[in-house]
């Protein structure tokens, strides 16, 4: 419970979809608030227990002010400027400290200097060790004014020796950042390198796969054309010889691009050449094994296709056996689901085909409804036309549906070869 808090804390105000590098950033400038939030609270506690109110009244200004900060100034939006805030809350901190004795032991102020310019550089980046400076530079002046009693006064060789260090401190902070900052520069640009060497790739890959799929595509096309009774047994077992090494072919190509790259999901569909009536009679089939009867689907074509056509044959049976199911649960009499099949589209060398499932229901709008919600990016985990909805989107289609005055009626397109 208490590590979920701290992790609220430290993603507050933090975007995930944000660069890697900015969400690092944020995160640790998050920490940095924490830890001084932490100090800042145990300090106004041991100030209160030891009676020394004016400890106390500073602490809990700053506290407020740090809190306001952090509140107010969320990293996500303003990184730059919450990061400079809570730096130069830092260094009034440490000038407090330094100018009046307030039960603070001089080495731990002294040791606090010296973490600061680490600090400023990695919550800042090459503006933060500005800070830091200045928070020197302001010392070097306070030590040498002897009129302030209660300051921490350092003799010529403790200063010479601290301020050296510190500088010191300060020249490491600065390589440090400037390499940080050449490193980030380089992995920005080799990932920007990889990146497009990968796209690339793809091209290649997509230009070579559609050459090759166009080709073989269009052999088995030709090969599907080919009904003459003229031919003889010999003949006829060539042909099919050669629409199966086609098919064969086709399969491998897809099995390359999903090994090459498994991105591109438009490469790794099972294209082949199909005769549709046996599809629907393979759907058909699927339907009655889980339980449907033949009298619940009813189909008609007004397609007039009587040649095969290359695409998918499985998605078109996933397609019809999962959108039957889905439509047949708002089924309400005995009418069965009719399943219309008509041409869109129809050229030598290109096929869209509709297909329509009327279902008679007084839930209509109920299904129309639930088609709806999936258009609008709602689940609805372990629904058929869910499934079938991803589907389309997959081969870049979709599902549509209208109500009519006895049902509801869905359809989606499909393009073939």
């Amino acid at each position: 419970m208490f590590l979920r808090f701290l992790q609220k804390i430290v993603s507050f105000g933090v975007d995930e979809t944000m660069e890697q590098a900015t969400v690092n950033r944020a995160k640790r400038i998050n920490y940095y608030y924490l830890i001084l939030i932490t100090m800042l609270t145990l300090s106004i506690l041991y100030s209160y227990l030891t009676g020394i109110s004016s400890l106390d009244l500073i602490n809990g200004i700053v506290l407020a002010l740090t809190l306001a900060a952090f509140i107010f100034i969320p990293v996500g939006r303003r990184s730059n400027l919450s990061s400079l805030l809570v730096l130069v809350l830092t260094t009034l901190i440490i000038l407090n400290a330094y100018l009046f004795n307030l039960g603070v032991a001089s080495v731990l102020v002294l040791a606090f200097y010296l973490v600061f310019p680490l600090v400023a550089v990695s919550v800042n980046g090459k503006h933060g060790i500005y800070i830091p400076i200045v928070l020197g530079l302001t010392t070097v002046v306070l030590n040498s004014i002897p009129q302030l009693e209660t300051a921490i006064h350092l003799d010529l060789y403790n200063a010479l020796l601290f301020f050296t260090t510190y500088a010191l401190v300060v020249a490491v902070s600065i390589y440090v950042e400037r390499t940080n900052r050449e490193l980030l520069a380089k992995l920005k640009e080799s990932r920007t390198q990889v990146e497009n060497e990968m796209l690339e790739k793809d091209e290649f890959i997509s230009r070579l796969s559609h050459k090759l799929r166009t080709s073989l595509s269009n052999i088995a096309l030709i090969n599907s054309l080919v009904h003459d009774e003229r031919l003889s047994y010999e003949q006829q077992e060539l042909m099919e010889t050669l629409k199966a090494s086609t098919n064969l072919l086709i399969k491998d190509v897809n099995n390359i691009v999903e090994i090459a790259s498994p991105g591109m999901v438009d490469y790794k569909r099972s294209i082949t050449s199909f005769d549709l009536s046996s599809v629907l009679e393979e759907s058909i089939s699927i339907l009655k094994s889980g339980g449907s009867l033949v009298e619940d689907i009813s189909i008609s074509r007004l397609d007039k296709l009587k040649t095969y056509i290359i695409g998918d044959p499985g998605l078109v049976r996933s397609l019809i056996v999962n959108i039957f199911y889905g439509v047949n649960d708002y089924r309400t009499d005995t009418e069965p689901v009719q399943i219309q099949i008509k041409s869109l589209k129809e050229s030598p060398s290109h096929v869209r085909l509709e297909f329509a499932f009327k279902v008679s229901t007084i839930n209509g709008v109920a299904l129309v409804d639930h088609v709806r919600s999936l258009q609008q990016g709602n689940s609805h985990s372990g629904s058929n036309l869910t499934n079938a909805f991803t589907l389309l989107l997959e081969s870049e289609s979709t599902l549509s549906a209208v109500t009519e005055s006895q049902g509801a009626s869905l359809s989606f397109f499909q393009d073939f070869t």
